[in-house]
């Protein structure tokens, strides 16, 4: 908690509590506090969750998701603009109807953060400007020589750091296992590379936490 309120003054954000969810089972952070009860929050008209980890390099690119047309109360945006399933941005519009419809559609089943996240509607069908909202590291990998590392890490709303073969940049993860997950494209590459190095030293920064140790499966 000192560590969140510190970086809210520094920041300037503001903190927010969620209620956990009543009934929730098993007590894990997962069923206390889901995804769903964002829709909870009602004396806010739009909420944007950005799936960990990642990095926000162009916060004007994200005002757009302000203002972007929902035709429900839950949107994801995919990083892909290929028909990817997996949202790395969701779009919540909060009421106490959605939430009870939510809810009781989820009653009694158990669920995790990735099952609710495959069955909520996508966007993966972006405006031209729209298209530099939110990338993801793991589709830099289908990059040709084209690519131009500086636009991409100047006009990027969000950078989800994420890729299949790793568990996340707050980990140490041996050399040899970075350097094959890596991009061949010498500019998608050289992005990727950076997307890590930033979030790693903001992390030491802003939180002050070193990587965690990294354990082979």
């Amino acid at each position: 908690m000192r560590l969140l309120r510190s970086a809210a003054s520094q920041h300037k954000v503001m903190l927010q509590a969620i209620e956990p969810t009543p009934d929730a089972g098993e007590a894990t952070a997962e069923t206390l506090y889901p995804l769903t009860g964002l829709l909870f929050l009602t004396s806010f008209n739009r909420l944007i969750h950005l799936r960990p980890s990642g990095l926000i390099r162009d916060s004007d690119q994200l005002d757009l998701l302000f203002t972007l047309p929902m035709d429900t109360p839950v949107l994801g945006i995919s990083a892909n603009h290929n028909g990817d399933s997996e949202a790395s941005l969701v779009l919540f519009e909060p009421s106490n109807k959605a939430y009870n419809e939510v809810a009781e559609r989820l009653a009694g089943t158990s669920y995790s953060e990735t099952d609710f996240l495959h069955n909520i509607p996508m966007m993966t069908d972006f405006a031209e400007d729209q298209i530099h909202l939110v990338a993801r590291t793991s589709a830099l990998r289908l990059e040709n020589e084209q690519f131009d590392a500086a636009e991409f890490l100047e006009r990027t709303g969000y950078v989800h750091v994420s890729d299949p073969d790793l568990p996340g940049p707050e980990y140490d993860v041996p050399k040899d296992k970075m350097s094959a997950a890596r991009p061949t494209s010498i500019e998608a590459g050289r992005a990727w590379e950076k997307s890590y190095e930033v979030f790693r030293q903001q992390r030491i920064e802003d939180c002050g936490l070193d990587l965690e140790p990294f354990e082979s499966p």
